[in-house]
């Protein structure tokens, strides 16, 4: 007795143009957001040495309260991320063995 099995090739629609486009547009803002408030501080670190007397520790600070506030917020993300793509998932599976039965 021989199984012979039913080989489909499920293929997904490509995405438009547009879209493509618009999904290139959004992340190279944003990159280009994340950049620019990063090296925000350096362009004027001479002001606030000259004017409100911070000195080279001051500003390292600065850069490192960023840094730190990142990786709270990415930790955060990661976690709802994770708990959102469990929902999904666990909903989608309930759905294929319903559809099954």
């Amino acid at each position: 007795m021989e199984l012979i099995s039913d080989q489909r090739q499920i293929t997904k629609p490509e995405p438009s143009p547009f879209f493509r486009w618009l999904v290139l547009v959004l992340i190279s803002l944003a990159m280009f957001g994340n950049y620019y408030v990063y090296d925000s501080i350096a362009p004027i670190a001479d002001m606030l040495k000259q004017d409100l007397g911070f000195n080279d520790e001051n500003i390292g600070q600065m850069y490192s309260i960023y840094s730190i506030a990142a990786i709270f917020i990415l930790i955060i993300g990661g976690i709802l991320l994770i708990n959102m793509v469990q929902k999904f998932l666990f909903c989608y599976l309930e759905l294929f063995v319903q559809s099954l039965l």
